[in-house]
C-alpha cells in the first residue's frame, strides 16, 4: 500500500492512498487499510467494474454508500472501520474473484 498527499485535495490532513490485492476466493473478507477511508474505487486488473450480466468486478463505495448491482441489492465493497469490506460469491458480487488481482485506492 502506498500514500501520498497531493496539494489542495483532499483538504489539509486528508491522504490519498493506494495498494494492490489478490483475490482469495473466501465468500467475504476485509482489506486493512490501517485508516478508516472516506471513500475507496477497487478494479480488477484487466475488466470493467460491471459487465453486461451485472457480474460486479469492482466499484467506488463511499462512507454511507457501498458499490452495489443495478438494483443495489448486492453489495461488492464497502467501508469498514480500519479499510474495506469485499465479497465473492454466486450473486454476482466478485471483488474477491480467486487468483484475480486488484487495484484499489481511497482518500481519508
Amino acid at each position: 500500500m502506498g500514500k501520498c498527499i497531493l496539494a489542495g485535495h483532499p483538504p489539509v490532513g486528508g491522504q490519498i492512498g493506494y495498494g494492490t490485492y489478490t483475490g482469495d476466493g473466501a465468500a467475504s473478507r476485509t482489506i486493512s487499510l490501517g485508516v478508516t477511508p472516506k471513500w475507496v474505487l477497487v478494479l480488477m486488473w484487466g475488466s470493467t467494474t460491471i459487465n453486461a450480466d451485472n457480474h460486479m468486478f469492482g466499484g467506488l463505495a463511499t462512507f454511507n454508500s457501498p458499490a452495489t448491482n443495478v438494483g443495489g441489492l448486492i453489495i461488492s465493497i464497502k467501508i469498514v472501520s480500519g479499510g474495506f469490506y469485499i465479497q465473492n460469491d454466486d450473486s454476482r458480487a466478485y471483488t474477491n474473484f480467486f487468483g484475480y488481482k486488484y487495484n484499489y485506492i481511497y482518500g481519508t
